[in-house]
């Protein structure tokens, strides 16, 4: 449930400091369904909207009770949110309250692969794709020229990754590991590396050229899906 609280900065974060935040608007480059990144460039790994600033990407997954803050360099490449603090402001459409919530660091176990980041914990659930416009405002940010930022987003419930299984192939496959024509994780030939391998990313399929390749496409699905 959204709760109305009065117009005013919290959690530490003082008004002074507003002038000196970032403003930037909002360039979503990763939103769902996803697209793959370029050849060499890291990828979100969650599946988020993400914000460009000039020194930063912010990766925003919305889900039904908490909103979640993932941050990254310039290349996409994460980076701890650990010493982040700041704020969420929502403003549903038709309702002129602005709510407000404190974004939480929270920490994961190093040895889990999991990427940290700060949460803002409230109930969406109730709030429909586009209804919403949410601005972030962040605070101890490491880079020297950019200390603090502010971005805003369209809120959209941020949609699970599918589900990778291996699924035999059959001459039916034969036209469509033609038009795909190279393995969508090594970029060669498919066939130069022995029978290519059917991957069903959820009712997608999609060819790769050996075993190596598979578990690549499981772990960041979104990094190949629909490419």
């Amino acid at each position: 449930m959204l709760i109305n609280i009065p117009a005013r900065m919290h959690c530490g974060v003082p008004l002074l400091l507003i002038a000196l935040f970032v403003t930037v608007n909002s360039s979503i480059l990763l939103a769902h369904p996803p697209t793959a990144s370029a050849p060499g460039r890291a990828s979100p790994r969650h599946r988020g909207q993400v914000t460009t600033t000039t020194s930063y990407a912010f990766e925003v997954v919305f889900q039904r009770n908490e909103t979640r803050v993932y941050l990254y360099d310039r290349s996409l490449r994460p980076a701890s949110a650990r010493g982040l603090r700041g704020e969420v402001v929502m403003r549903v459409r038709g309702n002129s309250n602005l709510y407000r919530y404190p974004l939480e660091y929270t920490a994961v176990d190093a040895r889990s692969g999991k990427q940290d980041y700060l949460v803002a914990r409230v109930d969406v659930s109730k709030i429909r794709d586009g209804d919403m416009q949410v601005t972030f405002d962040l605070v101890g940010l490491p880079a020297r020229g950019e200390p603090a930022a502010r971005f805003t987003q369209t809120f959209a419930l941020t949609q699970a990754a599918p589900v990778v299984t291996v699924s035999a192939v059959t001459r039916d496959d034969s036209a469509a590991i033609a038009r795909q024509g190279k393995c969508v994780v090594m970029d060669t030939k498919l066939g130069d590396h022995g029978r290519p391998i059917k991957l069903l990313v959820g009712k997608q399929a999609i060819y790769v050229c050996c075993k190596g390749c598979i578990n690549k496409v499981k772990k960041n699905p979104s990094l190949y899906f629909g490419r």
